[in-house]
């Protein structure tokens, strides 16, 4: 009789849960999706106050964005621990950002103790799942020689899954190892298709590389034009030494090519807007 009770009670319990199931997704979703508006606003505060309850009651998107939120002080105090601890419930629920945010925190110490093999064992995870990011930590991690023996053909390996995802570090990564043959065959020429690739995606350190094959013809035809314009956007993005390169280009350059230049910059500021996914 006892075990008919219990099993009738548990039957019950399932049907009311079964209910309580039914009803609750649409509330929860409507409260998810205020919630990621508002992050996208940049309304850090409010969102965090529609993702808390929910990650309380075990929803993963948003138990990974309270998390996140906690890593980065946004809306919320920083704190390392309640970051670390709402990652962690996100990554075991299957979220490859938590994964991969998680799997940071070990890689750098940040918050965790620094763990190469826990971090990789993360990455790998987020990676199987899609997330090109990870794919990019992992290269650079056999680039560096982290939790096992320095792999350039790993690493190349990685960063070409992590260059299909858009990841410009990436892109920029391949077309040094090509430039050197570091894992690859030497290619000048395959360098600077990962290099256009890269600049097109804002990135200056890519911006400043090619601007240098152009100047020299190393991998394309010499072009001072092409050499100047790339180099006067590294420069404007920040790279250093790309400013005097420029200056250096310049001089070798006709007023028609200088001005030229000039508007190919302001051509491609208007119309090619960096791609980055990083």
């Amino acid at each position: 009789m006892k075990k008919t009770i219990r099993k009738v009670f548990l039957l019950a319990l399932v049907c009311i849960l079964s209910l309580l199931c039914a009803v609750e997704p649409p509330v929860c979703e409507a409260s998810l999706a205020s919630g990621l508006r508002a992050y996208g606003r940049g309304r850090f505060a409010q969102s965090f106050k529609q993702f808390a309850p929910l990650a309380m009651r075990g929803n993963v998107r948003a138990e990974y964005f309270v998390g996140y939120m906690f890593l980065n002080g946004q809306g919320v105090a920083r704190n390392y621990e309640e970051a670390f601890r709402w990652l962690s419930l996100a990554a075991a629920g299957g979220n490859s950002k938590a994964m991969f945010h998680l799997g940071f925190m070990y890689y750098t110490g940040v918050g965790a103790v620094c763990d190469y093999a826990m971090a990789e064992r993360l990455f790998s995870r987020a990676a199987r799942r899609g997330e090109a990011i990870a794919q990019f930590t992992l290269g650079q991690m056999r680039y560096e020689g982290k939790n096992g023996p320095r792999d350039y053909a790993a690493a190349a390996s990685h960063f070409r899954k992590a260059a299909a995802g858009g990841i410009a570090a990436a892109m920029n990564n391949l077309g040094v190892m090509y430039l050197h043959g570091w894992g690859v065959a030497k290619s000048p020429e395959d360098a600077a298709k990962w290099f256009t690739a890269a600049a097109r995606r804002g990135s200056a350190e890519s911006q400043y590389k090619l601007g240098l094959m152009y100047a020299k013809g190393c991998g394309v035809g010499r072009n001072y034009v092409l050499a100047s314009m790339w180099l006067r956007l590294a420069a404007a993005g920040g790279e250093k030494n790309a400013a005097a390169s420029w200056g250096i280009i310049s001089g070798k350059m006709s007023p028609g090519e200088v001005l030229l230049a000039k508007k190919l910059v302001e051509k491609w500021r208007k119309s090619s807007a960096p791609l980055s996914k990083n």
